[in-house]
């Protein structure tokens, strides 16, 4: 596994976005928007996009309601973050994701979810980065409460260049 990576997921029922980031520079690019069947994507491709980028810590947005408490989407995103742990044997990590689909809206449908999943990996990023420095990947415990992630609703730019990461890992 490599540290300098860590790969977002912003899961939906019927897209999943996934974003890289780049433990080094606190930085996170949109890869790719899955198609899912109700919630189960193909777990083939996820497999493929693990193998090749080799990501550290998998991270998993984790739609709280605004009262924190959590809805049946937020059940469902536990469970695909546990095959997908199960799967990929890479520690798993959950980040508040609210407000992450309509931050990224600006976007464009088509690559939404990507965005939001730049957004769930860049917000813990800058959590690693203020709790012990750039890169610091530590466990958590499973009941922890996921990461909270504060959003602002500005329109994204067109185009993001995050150092190049869309070329694959080094």
């Amino acid at each position: 596994m490599s540290a300098d990576f860590v790969m977002a997921f912003d899961f939906g029922l019927r897209h999943i976005g996934v974003a890289i980031g780049q433990t080094v520079t606190g930085t996170a690019s949109p890869l790719t928007t899955l198609t899912a069947r109700d919630g189960r994507p193909d777990w083939l491709v996820i497999a493929a996009l693990v193998h090749e980028w080799r990501p550290a810590a998998l991270l998993v947005g984790l739609p709280l309601n605004m009262d924190d408490s959590e809805s049946e989407m937020s059940a469902r995103a536990r469970r695909f973050a546990a095959t997908l742990g199960q799967r990929a044997r890479v520690p798993i990590h959950f980040v508040d994701e609210r407000l992450t689909s309509h931050a990224s809206r600006a976007a464009g449908p088509a690559r939404a979810h990507e965005h939001a999943a730049v957004l769930i990996a860049e917000a813990w990023l800058a959590s690693r980065q203020r709790d012990g420095g750039p890169g610091l990947l530590r466990s958590e415990p499973r009941d922890q409460r996921p990461l909270r992630l504060h959003v602002s609703l500005q329109p994204l730019p067109d185009t993001i260049d995050h150092g190049g990461a869309e070329a694959g890992p080094a």
